[in-house]
């Protein structure tokens, strides 16, 4: 689980657009008190917390996971 912040390079672009490592899983956001369990349209904001799914990787921040 990462928060976001503000300066993180991807705010604002659907998730389908985004450029993902290989085997790489946005599971889910959580923006204030309110879960997504998110599509390709859905969008990450500052302040949200996203849940990734690894497989075989180490991530230390949301940016680790963008080719």
């Amino acid at each position: 689980e990462f928060d976001v912040s503000q300066d993180f390079r991807s705010l604002n672009i659907p998730l389908r657009d985004l450029r993902l490592k290989p085997d790489i899983l946005i599971a889910g956001i959580i923006r204030g008190d309110k879960t997504i369990i998110p599509n390709g349209l859905d969008v990450i904001l500052p302040h949200d917390k996203v849940i990734v799914i690894a497989a075989g990787q180490k991530l230390y921040d949301l940016s680790d996971v963008m080719l």
